[in-house]
């Protein structure tokens, strides 16, 4: 997809020439510029605002799963902790005995 960008060359040339530029000067700024403009023309993608709000919502997403995540690894080391002090406990009194 190509973007289209509206630019009308006789008319900016005129207006450099208003402005009292030479005919050559008007001409060659008046090509550079079209040239400028026809390079930004060939930009295949812009950024949308449909693409900002999907990044939006994926980025959200990412970060819900990363929280279940976070909350289930928080909540396994606490058993494992209680596991282990619970081990230890029965070991210490087993030897006290």
């Amino acid at each position: 997809m190509k973007s289209q960008i509206n630019f009308d060359t006789l008319e900016y040339m005129q207006e450099l020439k208003n402005s009292g530029l030479t005919e050559q000067q008007a001409q060659g700024l008046t090509k550079a510029t079209a040239k400028a403009f026809g390079q930004m023309a060939d930009v295949k993608e812009l950024v949308t605002k449909n693409d900002i709000i999907e990044l939006k919502n994926a980025t959200q997403k990412d970060i819900l799963t990363l929280e279940l995540a976070l909350k289930s690894f928080i909540v396994k080391s606490f058993l494992i902790g209680i596991g282990a002090l619970g081990t230890i406990q029965s070991l210490i009194q087993h030897y006290i005995k």
